[in-house]
Formats: C-alpha cells, sequence, structure tokens
C-alpha cells in the first residue's frame, strides 16, 4: 500500500494534486490511499497508516515543514518529500534544516508536469529499498530482500515470520502491514491468505497440487484464487 500524504488547506490546490495523484496512479493497479491533512490538529491520521508514505507538503501551510521535520526526527529517512511551495528561499531553509526533501515545485509554474516527474522518482524511491527493517524487543534486524523466500501467517499466530535463504526470523508484524511495505516491488506477491512469496526465489510451482518449492524442500500451499497471477508474474520473470 503507497499512502500518499497531502498536507494543503486550499480546497483548490487538493483537488489539484488528488486529480494529479490519480493520473499518476492511472492502470498501474497500485494500491494506494490518499491521506488528506488541513491543519496540524489533523496529523494524528498518520498514526494508522501502514505501507510506504510519499508526502506532499504545502510550506504556507502552518506547520508544514514541521510535518518534514516530525517524519525525519522519527528515523524514517526513506520517506520521499514533496514540497509545494512560492517561496523559492525556503529551499535553503529545508537544506539547512536537512530534511531530505525529494523536490521543490511552484505552485505556479507547470504544477501538474513538475508533480509527476516527482511522484515518479518517488516511487522509484520506495521500490528500490534492498531490505527490510523491523524491531523486535531490543534488537533491529536488517534483511535483505532477495534473501527473502516467503512471509507466512500462521492460522494460530497473530505475527508473521520471515523465511530467508539461511535464517528464520519471527516478526510482531502482521502479514497486512508486509503487505503495504512489499506493494510496487516486482519480486513479492500474495500466494495465499497466510504467505507473500518472492517469485525470484521460487525452485518450481506444482499448479496441479497447488504447492510451492523452494531450495531445501520448503514448500507452501498456493490459494487456487492466486494460481493465474502467479502464472502471469512467473512468465514476466522468465522473459
Amino acid at each position: 500500500m503507497i499512502n500518499f500524504v497531502v498536507y494543503e488547506n486550499e480546497e483548490t490546490y487538493r483537488d489539484k494534486y488528488f486529480s494529479i495523484i490519480d493520473k499518476f496512479i492511472g492502470k498501474s493497479k497500485l494500491a494506494y490511499e490518499v491521506i488528506e491533512i488541513k491543519e496540524a490538529k489533523e496529523k494524528s491520521k498518520l498514526e494508522k497508516i501502514t505501507g510506504s508514505e510519499i508526502y506532499i507538503i504545502s510550506a504556507e501551510v502552518l506547520g508544514g515543514l514541521d510535518l518534514a521535520r516530525e517524519v525525519r526526527e522519527r528515523g524514517d529517512w526513506d520517506a520521499p518529500i514533496i514540497v509545494i511551495t512560492t517561496h523559492d528561499d525556503l529551499r535553503n531553509y529545508a537544506y539547512q534544516q536537512e530534511l531530505l526533501i525529494l523536490g521543490f515545485i511552484s505552485k505556479h509554474f507547470n504544477l501538474e508536469k513538475s508533480l509527476l516527474t516527482s511522484l515518479q522518482k518517488a516511487h522509484e524511491i520506495i521500490t528500490s529499498r534492498d531490505f527490510i527493517q523491523f524491531q523486535k524487543g531490543n534488537e533491529v534486524y536488517h534483511i535483505p530482500l532477495k534473501e527473502i523466500l516467503f512471509v507466512e501467517k500462521k492460522k494460530e499466530e497473530s505475527f508473521c515470520t520471515i523465511h530467508t535463504k539461511e535464517k528464520i526470523y519471527q516478526t510482531d508484524k502482521s502479514l497486512l502491514q508486509f503487505a503495504g511495505y512489499l506493494t510496487g516491488d516486482p519480486r513479492f506477491m500474495k500466494v495465499h491468505r497466510n504467505y507473500i512469496v518472492n517469485i525470484y526465489n521460487i525452485r518450481s510451482v506444482d499448479f496441479d497440487n497447488l504447492k510451492i518449492n523452494f531450495h531445501d524442500d520448503q514448500t507452501i500451499l498456493l490459494s487456487r484464487n492466486y494460481k493465474k497471477l502467479l502464472k502471469d508474474n512467473l512468465d514476466i520473470q522468465l522473459v
């Protein structure tokens, strides 16, 4: 899931941003949601977000750049932040504050073209991550995505287990959270209500008996509902 966080208090511009986001998504079928914030007190909406975020912030809204600072201060250096402004001098201010702004866009000059370009760059950033990070207890884990075989949600458990080529990691994350994080990465897809797989690490698939095989004889189930989609994705991978 990609979450577009739009922080803008002018309805006319909000409508423009929403229209540009719709145009960017187009026919890609990417799962996405727009979180609309008009003032600082509405920032509590961000607490329930799962998945990746792309921020579109109007610098003229009170607390706009404060939100950018809060994103960075909580340790999120991956989320792309796009600032839309009428003041060019804010560019230097943002750099001095080390906010790592992806782009500064003028409200009055080539808004649609510039925002579409920035959204494309932002999407490339969030889909090119090379590892997944999670914390359990006092330990922080960094797992290379290329090493993941599949993510499993066992029926009797609320959390997920990550199976890699070498190790198994228990997390406190739900399958929905993993699905949101991995949305847009062509390597990963859901194949069962309990499994997300890295199709690049599949050794073979028994489509008759609905089983997916990995190295070391690890086998998981394939849902009939995902059979055609997996076939299509494996065909793309082999092209």
